[in-house]
């Protein structure tokens, strides 16, 4: 049978979204750090041939990459495994009878955001004085219009926004392509649900006057 590294990059390979999609930027590459960490300790392993024993000496070992990395190995790790118990990767087929996974994934620590106090008029202005000219209007729609992700921010084209009708569509994202090592690019947002219309408060609408007619090239659609 295939060692643990040859099944788990197979894995990675046929890794699927939720709705489907294969995964891109961040989401994939985040993925293929937490199976090496996986192959660093299992990959000139059999697969059929790891026992519950050998990954209990792995759980309780020390994990320097920290909780949350932990958390997600072993949530990878727990459906490689159930992967080669069905046979639905590769040409392989069925690897094993039964999983040998049968621990708790560990929990997750406390994020600690409800400790983190909401930014002030006065911190949001001299945030918004502090960046560039050309792209500190950024700031103030990430601060207050339909908490978009950075990426879905610098995403945004000029089509996307209406003024007359106070609503900003937020239809894609910027990353760095499948491995997020390359140039950035316009694609889609990081899931189906992200797409959506977004309120845009009054009080910015001069801002964004503004940045249109100061910064933006007329022949470029992108809003920076």
């Amino acid at each position: 049978g295939p060692t643990f590294e040859e099944y788990a990059n197979q894995w990675i390979r046929e890794y699927r979204l939720a709705d489907g999609r294969r995964a891109e930027g961040a989401t994939r590459r985040n993925l293929e750090a937490d199976v090496s960490h996986l192959i660093r300790a299992f990959g000139s392993m059999e697969i059929g041939k790891i026992r519950r024993k050998d990954l209990r000496d792995w759980y309780d070992a020390e994990h320097p990459e920290g909780p949350h990395s932990f958390h997600r190995q072993c949530a990878r790790m727990k459906r490689i495994l159930k992967a080669a118990e069905e046979g639905n990767v590769g040409e392989w087929g069925k690897l094993i009878q039964k999983s040998p996974w049968s621990f708790r994934l560990p929990p997750l620590p406390e994020s600690g955001r409800e400790d983190v106090e909401p930014v002030t008029p006065v911190e949001l202005k001299k945030l918004y004085h502090a960046m560039p000219c050309y792209d500190r209007l950024i700031v103030y729609i990430a601060a207050v219009v339909g908490g978009l992700r950075i990426g879905e921010a610098c995403a945004l084209r000029k089509s996307d926004i209406d003024l007359d009708r106070l609503e900003m569509h937020v239809a894609h994202s910027v990353n760095r392509g499948s491995d997020d090592l390359g140039p950035n690019e316009l694609c889609r947002t990081k899931t189906k649900k992200s797409n959506r219309v977004v309120p845009i408060p009054e009080v910015i609408v001069p801002f964004i006057r503004e940045h249109i007619s100061r910064w933006c090239d007329p022949d470029d659609p992108m809003l920076f």
